[in-house]
């Protein structure tokens, strides 16, 4: 009897963590937007969307998720000479309610005023077109879709992170399971409605774990297309990559950022690892109109 009971418990244990949530009371998103205008204006905001309890409504559980944002406007003031200064200001500091949100069935269910919508999908495939995992990408090129993921920690969490085919105003580089796409939490896909604007998340944390730490089984990005003609290699300061039908390079950071696209000369691509800071990057190399990716260390 004594065994039995401990089989049960080890049964149950192993099937709550099989079924764990993508959220609880502890997740938190960390992102910027900035906006850049004619005359060197530049805004520049913060936010942090955090859970600050939980909310009932028609028998439904929530968390109420709050926002913190500030934002800084530098823009060009002109005295009586014409004479111009920069001047940042303070232009918008909030901490309050943002919205109720739920999951189910791998979705981010938002409640609005009367009904609810879903955010995000994540119960998605490779190459999935974008608006089956997000129902807000704001992208006017309807083929922008999910390429192939590979996996990412945090802590001892796996999730997800499909690339994104890139469109013509890229907004997220990346979308990951259980957080959402690289621009930020409730950010577009696309910059379409703002090609002005820029996006990204700069940490998402769970348990007290943050995105892209921990331990976790890691597994390479799966490609369809052969490789064998593609390489890439580390110098002394530089990363070379090279086939005879390179195009171009795409190098992100771990965050989704892109830091350099490089034109190919004689089917070879070389970066300069002293302009980067150390951790991990994804690369993109166009060979003969393919997509092949995957990833690379860069340590100073």
């Amino acid at each position: 009897m004594k065994y039995t009971l401990l089989f049960l418990f080890l049964s149950l244990s192993l099937f709550t963590l099989k079924a764990q949530t993508y959220l609880n009371s502890t997740a938190r998103w960390t992102q910027i937007n900035t906006w850049t205008g004619s005359n060197n204006a530049f805004n520049n905001c913060k936010a942090v969307y955090y859970v600050a309890g939980d909310s009932v409504v028609n028998d439904t559980s929530y968390l109420k998720l709050n926002v913190q944002t500030i934002c800084y406007f530098t823009h060009m003031v002109y005295d009586s000479e014409g004479n111009g200064t920069l001047v940042t200001d303070t232009t918008n500091l909030t901490n309050g309610f943002s919205l109720l949100l739920r999951e189910e069935n791998k979705r981010f269910i938002v409640r609005g005023e009367f009904d609810e919508y879903w955010l995000y999908n994540f119960n998605v495939n490779d190459f999935a077109p974008i608006y089956t995992a997000t129902a807000s990408p704001s992208c006017e090129d309807e083929s922008v879709s999910l390429l192939t993921h590979d996996t990412v920690c945090i802590g001892a969490i796996e999730r997800k992170r499909w690339m994104i085919s890139t469109p013509i105003f890229p907004s997220a580089y990346y979308f990951i399971e259980g957080v959402g796409p690289s621009s930020g939490f409730a950010a577009p896909i696309c910059r379409n409605d703002c090609p002005e604007c820029e996006y990204g998340l700069t940490y998402f944390e769970l348990n007290g774990d943050t995105l892209y730490h921990g331990s976790c089984s890691i597994t390479g990005i799966e490609n369809a297309s052969d490789q064998s003609d593609f390489t890439f290699q580390y110098g002394m300061n530089s990363l070379s990559f090279q086939a005879k039908q390179l195009q171009w390079i795409e190098l992100y950071s771990a965050a989704g950022l892109r830091t350099h696209i490089l034109q190919a000369d004689a089917g070879k691509v070389e970066i300069n690892t002293n302009e980067l800071a150390s951790g991990i990057y994804i690369y993109r190399a166009w060979v003969d109109g393919k997509m092949k990716s995957g990833k690379v260390m860069v340590s100073q």
